[in-house]
């Protein structure tokens, strides 16, 4: 089939465009090292949006104005490949090597000059810039100022690294987060977003991932098959937003007891999603613990939901933690992690006595406010 598509594909394109020579006007240059002579047109879904060019020793340019910001195929057809790329209507320099040219190998493909590099630059620095602090001090704290590749992973000291940070820095999480979601949001008018938002979705509240995708320019919402995933993946958000009601469930605990949500309809119910494997989630657990004890007697529940896939590990974990609250695993039939897009862990959900969402958020940290708020 693919050799038909691809046959079609040569005829469409020898038929409908005729092969150009350089004019000086070329917005889009590039070289593909290891490529001879060939010929290259440039497709969007399949459709060409540019004349037929030559290209010469790997050379090749096009010029195409008023390309919007959207993932572009450059066909070269007689190696009958494919170089994927982010292009806009910029001035643009694009260098792949044919050894590495594939439909969806975009990280292979190094393209300079557009505003999707422009915010993929200033996003990883910014970003970079805070978490190196926090490296320092799992540095310091974990391989004792050693290279890594001296020191062998050690689960417990990790783990101990891991909450001695988080208790030193309680908002870690959220600032980072808060930081990323900022650097969205001025990147929204772009494809960027879209590749922002596919990698960090689950750390998104549900109010902050409506809005991102509120923000993506129409074109996009019309013509990416990616950003209208992610719109359908919004309305799963919105099931989630503050003041949805929470979604049932029924799992079992370590004894293999049955235990349903519904059953502490009334009370003030924290869920926790956690892993054996999870250095943050179990980082966590002091602080978590902190909160059962000191509210357990008003009303306050803990539901530990673990996603792991090894029943075996999770209950070595827990008698390791010495879980004290309730403490379930997830299953295939109910998925309950993946019905409240616990995608990442720790995710934490926190549910008034009206059984009504009122907080979501990756950082467990978080939840001190809001519960004190039900408390009140």
């Amino acid at each position: 089939m693919k050799l038909v598509l691809k046959g079609l594909l040569i005829l469409f394109v020898t038929m409908t465009c005729s092969c150009t020579n350089l004019t000086g006007k070329e917005n889009i240059k590039g070289k593909v090292y290891n490529m001879g002579d060939d010929k290259a047109v440039l497709l969007f879904q399949g459709t060409p949006v540019s004349d037929t060019v030559k290209v010469k020793n790997g050379v090749f340019a096009f010029n195409v104005p008023n390309l919007k910001s959207n993932k572009y195929l450059i066909y070269f057809i007689n190696n009958e490949v494919y170089l994927p790329g982010i292009l806009d209507n910029n001035q643009i320099e694009i260098v792949a090597d044919l050894k590495h040219v594939a439909y969806d190998h975009l990280q292979k493909v190094q393209i300079y000059g557009t505003n999707y590099n422009y915010y993929l630059r200033r996003y990883e620095a910014t970003l970079d810039s805070l978490m190196m602090r926090y490296d320092k001090k799992y540095q310091d704290l974990y391989f004792n100022n050693c290279k890594r590749t001296e020191v062998p992973l050690d689960g417990e000291k990790f783990q101990n690294a891991t909450a001695m940070i988080m208790k030193e820095n309680p908002n870690m999480m959220t600032e980072i987060n808060d930081l990323r979601y900022e650097l969205m949001c001025e990147a929204a008018n772009d494809y960027f977003i879209i590749e922002a938002i596919k990698g960090y979705k689950s750390l998104l509240t549900a109010e902050q991932y409506e809005h991102l995708v509120s923000l993506a320019p129409g074109y996009l919402k019309e013509t990416n098959s990616d950003m209208r995933k992610l719109i359908g993946y919004s309305e799963k958000q919105s099931k989630l937003a503050k003041g949805k009601p929470a979604i049932d469930f029924t799992l079992e605990d370590i004894d293999g007891k049955p235990v349903s949500l519904k059953d502490f309809r009334g009370k003030i119910i924290m869920l926790d999603f956690w892993a054996s494997w999870c250095g943050p989630c179990r980082a966590a657990f002091p602080h978590v613990r902190e909160l059962y004890n000191k509210y357990k007697d008003k009303g306050f529940v803990i539901i530990g939901v673990s996603v792991d896939r090894n029943a075996d590990k999770w209950v070595a974990a827990s008698n390791e933690e010495n879980i004290s609250w309730i403490n379930l695993i997830d299953n295939k039939k109910e998925k309950v992690a993946s019905k409240y897009l616990a995608d990442a862990i720790p995710t934490v959900v926190l549910i008034n006595q009206k059984g009504e969402i009122v907080y979501r958020s990756n950082d467990p940290s978080g939840i001190d406010a809001e519960l004190e708020k039900l408390l009140e």
